[in-house]
């Protein structure tokens, strides 16, 4: 989406505080430093994580919805709810849209947990542009 594009949907939808992006930056940054493949492979393990949900584009129908679930039986509706008005959102740029994955947890807490030491060289590999093996460092244990 270019800038004037992405203005445009800001301002019509009122969002809050539009210039602050600082936390989506510090967010992200440590993905930054992994490689397209240690990308693909951590979105396939995210999805079979147990109470997670991927919404994406329907590969078939182009339709953007929820693909995947890994819930606990009878707890599918419950958990869901949260992916309703990520979708709708969605659903009002599709052709901004490239074919996509969102692996989320209905849940508070996050759904992958690392330490502040591989956080940390994540993030100084980012800075330095260089790709940081996601896999080896995360299964030493």
């Amino acid at each position: 989406m270019h800038d004037r594009a992405r203005w445009q949907y800001i301002t019509k939808h009122k969002v809050q505080l539009p210039d602050e992006y600082d936390q989506i930056f510090q967010d992200f940054e440590p993905f930054w430093s992994m490689s397209p493949k240690d990308l693909a492979l951590l979105q396939e393990e995210t999805e079979t994580k147990r109470d997670s949900f991927t919404i994406g584009r329907n590969s078939t129908t182009g339709a953007i919805e929820v693909l995947t679930w890994a819930f606990q039986d009878g707890k599918y509706d419950q958990l869901i709810v949260g992916s309703r008005g990520i979708i709708n959102l969605l659903k009002e740029i599709p052709e901004d849209l490239p074919p996509f994955r969102m692996a989320f947890s209905p849940h508070d807490g996050p759904n992958r947990l690392s330490s502040y030491q591989v956080k940390h060289a994540r993030i100084e590999a980012a800075a330095e542009r260089r790709c940081a093996s996601y896999f080896t460092n995360q299964r030493k244990n």
